[in-house]
């Protein structure tokens, strides 16, 4: 009798799974291109979890005995961190013991499956494959009788839950009363005013009807109230209405405390004793989670987030009010799901996200299902914990606002064209009345950062189709070129041209790349420069448009350094400042921590602040800009975006300022080189409506 036997081995822990028998690296079921080297050395160091593997060790296993530098066991224990998203300064997967080697630091579930096969009798066979079926009609009723809440969907179906002329933005849908209540515009720049449809009666009834600009409103866990913001640009309140049976409006509160000054509310307490509160972001600070209690007026803390991004930003309670999931931006556009067991006051979760997720939704009590205004789906699964990415939102849908039922989720649809880009005449350069010859675009899926290319006014914009990411060039007749695509998980935080035209800077989820303007005839991939474990901010070429300068991020740290993108070497220019743009050798301008841009000059201590120029909104360099001795820099007043500029000889005049007719969403901008025309992201009047999402 012949046996063939074999065994297939896999090792799972966080995300990914190293499988033996495949050689292969996965995460989020995904394969990964990892080298045979990388292989070997996250083998034995999986192998060996919870020991310090000495250099020695490493040697012999991954180099097989051949001699071999400490730079080079360095060097490999770095690409297989930046493989895994590691940090050596705050690692999560592969620690550094000095002077001894190096330790893994997650538990690792070890997975074994032996299978084999023999020459048997008949009746052996015969009383296997009666066995196997026997096992494996256990195993179906199993699946039956514990399937998560979430299956793979076969076929998904959108229906319409409203249908109004103009965008309907938010909502929030209470399944015992089924009543949806939403917020809508009719046009572009029409406040936003909340509606309620009744799913039973498809009755719908409009309940605020003046100027004021409503936000963020939730039904109360028990469907009898209201929370919601309000505000006319120069004051923010917030009120809670309070309904009889019938639906109309009994009586309404006030929330007139000055600690909810600069918050915003994302839902209510489980008891209805309380609110939860999020912070209105400000670069400067960390973002925390707070619970406000009705009755003493008291305001705590929920979260203490320690990491390099703006910390808490989104918060759900479960249905049963036993557990707090958080948004997490732990760095520039980079996500984690934080899950807290309230009463313990336990940590359950802290998983990274393959997205930026901007809406997060529990799916009764096991799911949670997170999405972004890209139309991103995920879900996380609070018994396997493990995330999925098995649903395909359709075109033009995002944002899942609620869980309505099996099967069912609530979320946004938009027509997809709600952005374009725009250039109109700088009407501080050219007469009011006057002709202009201004082009006009009108390109579908157009979407961000707008910059002129060089003195013919060639340009460059962002494009967003099918959820790909693209960057288009348009030449000076109208010709239309695409350079580069990309996934549009990856977040575009900046593009801008050198002085030349010739080249692009951009950085994605904290990497800096490059990219050539001349070279569209085939689409090509984006050159990156910077390590993904490095982040960096800002770029903004050098004069002779072979280096760039950007803001190198260290915790919250920036230094500006001066980058060769041709050779890669680096110099240290300055501390503190999160953007910078040399003029000459002895002057620049810089913007600090504070957002506040200051005219620079050169001394024997570095570069040192001379005189502020102007309060700007951001420190990227597609929102200010330097022609000829004018500083130009965009802000959001109220809801509606302005374009500025102050003299670099004469710092201490107000800002001459005129509208980004009626933008209020992206305020990226460029100035034609003759100062003649302004390049604007323009807000359409598009038509979008709530859905239902089934399968």
């Amino acid at each position: 009798m012949e046996s063939f036997s074999s065994e297939q081995m896999k090792y799972q822990f966080d995300d990914f799974e190293l499988c033996l028998d495949s050689e292969t690296l996965r995460r989020f079921g995904k394969r990964l291109n990892i080298e045979p080297q990388q292989f070997t050395l996250l083998l034995l160091l999986l192998e060996q979890r919870g020991e310090i593997v000495e250099r020695d060790v490493i040697q012999q296993r991954v180099w097989v005995g051949r001699p071999v530098t400490d730079e080079s066991i360095r060097a490999a224990v770095k690409k297989l961190r930046d493989l895994l998203g590691d940090d050596a300064r705050t690692p999560k997967f592969i620690k550094t013991v000095p002077k001894q080697g190096y330790k893994w630091l997650l538990p690792v579930q070890v997975i074994r499956s032996n299978t084999a096969t023999e020459h048997k009798p008949a009746t052996k066979s015969l009383i296997s494959i009666l066995l196997a079926l026997l096992v494996v009609v256990s195993l179906m009723m199993w699946f039956v009788q514990t399937e998560s809440a979430v299956v793979k969907p076969t076929q998904l179906s959108v229906s319409n839950i409203t249908e109004l002329s103009g965008s309907e933005v938010f909502a929030d849908y209470h399944s015992d009363t089924q009543r949806l209540v939403f917020l809508h515009r009719e046009t572009k720049s029409s406040p936003q005013q909340i509606y309620i449809k009744d799913l039973t009666s498809n009755s719908l009834n409009r309940l605020t009807w003046d100027t004021q600009n409503y936000t963020n409103v939730y039904w109360s866990p028990d469907g009898t109230k209201l929370v919601y913001g309000a505000g006319n640009g120069i004051g923010y309140l917030h009120y809670i209405a309070e309904f009889d049976k019938l639906g109309d409006v009994i009586k309404t509160q006030t929330l007139n405390d000055k600690s909810l000054k600069n918050l915003f509310v994302i839902g209510w307490l489980k008891a209805q004793s309380g609110l939860l509160f999020a912070e209105q972001v400000k670069s400067t600070k960390q973002h925390s989670i707070y619970q406000y209690d009705l009755e003493s007026k008291q305001l705590k803390t929920l979260s203490y987030p320690n990491v390099a991004g703006k910390g808490d930003y989104l918060a759900r309670l479960s249905d049963d009010g036993a557990k707090l999931a958080i948004l997490r931006e732990v760095s520039k556009q980079k996500a984690a799901l934080i899950i807290i067991d309230l009463k313990l006051g336990d940590e359950e979760a802290n998983v990274m996200l393959p997205f930026a997720a901007s809406k997060l939704v529990w799916y009764e009590s096991t799911e949670i299902f997170l999405s972004s205004f890209n139309g991103q789906l995920a879900h996380y699964n609070l018994l396997s914990k493990k995330i999925e990415q098995d649903i395909t939102l359709p075109a033009n849908t995002h944002d899942v606002f609620a869980s309505c039922g099996e099967h069912c989720l609530i979320l946004r649809q938009h027509n997809g064209d709600f952005l374009d880009i725009k250039e109109r005449p700088l009407q501080v350069t050219v007469e009011h009345n006057a002709l202009f010859n201004g082009r006009i675009f009108n390109y579908a899926g157009a979407q961000d950062f707008p910059s002129y290319l060089n003195a013919s006014a060639d340009l460059v914009f962002a494009a967003l189709n099918n959820k790909q990411f693209s960057i288009e060039r348009i030449n000076s007749h109208g010709k239309r070129f695409t350079l580069a695509e990309f996934n549009g998980a990856n977040t575009l935080n900046a593009l801008v041209a050198s002085d030349d035209g010739n080249q692009l800077a951009g950085i994605i989820s904290g990497r800096l790349f490059i990219l050539n303007t001349q070279e569209a005839k085939t689409t090509q991939s984006l050159n990156f420069v910077t390590a993904a474990l490095e982040r960096v901010e800002n770029p903004i070429w050098s004069a002779d448009n072979r280096s760039i300068y950007v803001a190198h991020l260290k915790g919250n740290v920036p230094n500006i350094v001066k980058l060769n993108v041709f050779n890669g070497e680096r110099e240290f220019v300055a501390s503190g400042f999160l953007s910078f743009k040399p003029l000459d050798t002895d002057n620049a301008i810089g913007v600090d921590t504070s957002l506040t841009a200051w005219f620079l000059k050169k001394g024997e201590q570095g570069w040192q602040k001379q005189s502020k120029l102007a309060q700007l909104s951001s420190a990227s360099p597609n929102r200010w800009r330097i022609k000829n001795n004018l500083l130009y820099f965009s802000r959001r007043v109220a809801r509606e975006g302005e374009v500025c500029f102050v003299s670099l000889s004469s710092p201490f005049q107000d800002a001459v300022c005129e509208k980004m007719d009626d933008n209020q969403f992206r305020l990226n901008f460029d100035i034609h080189p003759k100062q003649q025309a302004l390049l604007m992201v323009e807000s359409l009047s598009a038509q979008s409506n709530i859905v239902r999402l089934t399968w």
